[in-house]
């Protein structure tokens, strides 16, 4: 059984085994044009536009890059992202077996954020980044009061967070082109930085040869899995610690001219893996 097909068998169990690390720019988008301009650019994914997942696996961490290349890879729904900017798509309706075409990814977050609305057998998914977006006067003094205190972060994230779920619901409000009908949907559903991120640090170590680094940092994951018609999505929340530090090398046996080495390392530890919509 592939990474993938035990990922969709099993989302809760392999996502609270391995960090599901996803990237690719793959797939079709248009801007969606609107009456009064906006703080961020909606754009609009084109469903049909087939994308794959290679998939690989290493100790504690899924790597899925969306390719537009099938060459034997399963065929995803994806959600791409870029600098302010909201991206939606609603994956085309349908109740195949299996796990090509019922799955959907999104990249990683590290600061946007991603919105659920719909109904299970025809969901839309939103994956907003504030990054850049012009403040109103009443954000510049708030943030302007708070500049330089140790909850000026928290305040600016507050800010962005607010902007893009207030640009989600204009976005939701301009239909998709032929939108279902849908009865009594469950709310809408969220998944911003104030829960995926569970702090990140920088630590630096004297050395002889140099300073060693530490770095952890958390990010977020959204997924999806169909099964029966319905989709169902999840929110990971994951850490990577990265280190990196110089030795001297001697080589074989000792005997070579010493030289200062470069070494580096990664692991992957999942945070939180839970069901985030509906």
């Amino acid at each position: 059984m592939s990474s993938l097909e035990k990922l969709y068998q099993s989302p809760l169990a392999t996502a609270g085994e391995f960090a599901v690390v996803v990237s690719g720019a793959a797939g079709e988008a248009r801007q969606k044009r609107t009456l009064a301009p906006q703080d961020l650019t909606f754009m609009q994914v084109h469903a049909s536009t087939p994308v794959y997942a290679n998939c690989t696996t290493e100790t504690g961490c899924m790597s899925i890059e969306a390719t537009n290349v099938g060459d034997g890879n399963t065929r995803i729904y994806f959600l791409p992202w870029s600098m302010g900017c909201i991206y939606r798509v609603r994956p085309k309706a349908g109740n195949t077996v299996g796990v090509n075409g019922n799955l959907f990814f999104t990249p990683n977050l590290d600061g946007c954020m991603v919105t659920v609305e719909g109904s299970p057998q025809n969901p839309t998914v939103y994956h907003a980044n504030a990054a850049n977006a012009p403040l109103t006067l009443n954000e510049r003094q708030l943030l302007a009061r708070v500049s330089g205190k140790s909850n000026e972060g928290f305040v600016e994230n507050v800010i962005k967070i607010d902007k893009m779920k207030t640009k989600q619901a204009d976005f939701s409000a301009i239909p998709p082109k032929n939108p279902p009908p849908v009865v009594n949907p469950p709310s809408k559903a969220h998944f911003d930085l104030l829960e995926y991120d569970r702090g990140s640090t920088t630590q630096f170590t004297p050395n002889k040869f140099g300073p060693d680094m530490t770095q952890s940092l958390h990010y977020g994951t959204v997924f999806g899995v169909r099964k029966n018609g319905a989709w169902t999505f999840y929110k990971q929340s994951y850490r990577i610690v990265r280190r990196k530090w110089y030795a001297e090398d001697r080589g074989f046996f000792g005997l070579s001219t010493p030289k200062v080495v470069e070494h580096e390392s990664c692991t992957y530890n999942v945070a939180s893996i839970q069901k985030l919509w509906p």
